[in-house]
């Protein structure tokens, strides 16, 4: 049987790649439960494919090793894929969905108040553009004042 979508991604002739269009493969996804397998979920169900969910799994890992083995397809964030890039016989093609272009924010009580090791690594986050001791307005500017 003739498999188009899996076929064009394997042999790198995509240089991107609706979700949508990737529907008529079997997907390999991460278990119930995280916000990105809720999110294809939801879009698969709108276009009544939530069927194409044939395998879950716990770790990307072992996503990219069943992708590997021919199993099906699988969607994760570029972040992810770049681990495993070289390391496995798999190629990567961006999604050019909107929706596949996402921000991830931290959510925190005020930075001065914060333990140490969350300074820190709020600190990394902000790429040190902020001193420990700042309060958060300047991490992030639309963060409310609750300074009395």
């Amino acid at each position: 049987s003739s498999r188009p979508a899996a076929e064009a991604i394997s042999n790198s002739t995509l240089a991107s790649i609706a979700f949508e269009a990737s529907l008529s493969e079997r997907h390999i996804a991460t278990m119930i439960g995280s916000s990105l397998a809720s999110v294809l979920f939801e879009i698969a169900s709108a276009a009544g494919r939530e069927d194409v969910f044939t395998t879950r799994v716990s770790s990307f890992e072992s996503m990219c090793r069943l992708v590997e083995a021919g199993i099906g397809v699988g969607i994760l964030a570029q972040s992810s894929a770049r681990r495993y890039e070289g390391s496995i016989r798999v190629v990567f093609v961006p999604l050019d969905d909107p929706w596949a272009d996402f921000t991830l924010e931290v959510a925190a009580t005020r930075h001065v108040e914060l333990p140490h090791l969350a300074q820190t690594l709020l600190a990394h986050l902000s790429h040190g553009e902020a001193p420990l001791d700042a309060p958060m307005e300047t991490l992030n500017p639309a963060w409310p004042n609750t300074a009395s």
